[in-house]
């Protein structure tokens, strides 16, 4: 089991760090086929620093959207199963699944 996960969660980080790679790359590309203009009221420090907020910022934002794809998923496979046991159960659990999918859209 500590293969798998080791694995699992290796393989992982380095797509992340590879699709973050590219994005910095492409952001760069990008910046550079501004009007030379643009240089001019924008350091290169800055520049930098841009890439590098955006390129965080956007990670965050694949890494919640991720998760609640997980969150969906483990709900869904649990209410799958638990529907083999019981109606009412199935029942109470997808009460409580949309309760919490609601509380997720509002930030509760």
């Amino acid at each position: 089991m500590f293969f798998c996960t080791f694995t699992y969660m290796y393989i992982w980080v380095y797509t992340g760090e590879v699709g973050a790679k590219r994005l910095r790359e492409r952001y760069l590309q990008a910046v550079l086929r501004q009007d030379i203009a643009f240089f001019d009221n924008v350091g290169a420090g800055e520049v930098a620093t841009r890439i590098q907020t955006d390129t965080r910022e956007f990670s965050c934002d694949i890494n919640i959207i991720l998760d609640f794809i997980s969150f969906c998923r483990s709900c869904s496979a649990r209410h799958l199963r638990e529907s083999c046991y019981g109606g009412q159960l199935s029942v109470s659990i997808c009460n409580r699944f949309a309760y919490i999918l609601g509380a997720s859209f509002r930030g509760v």
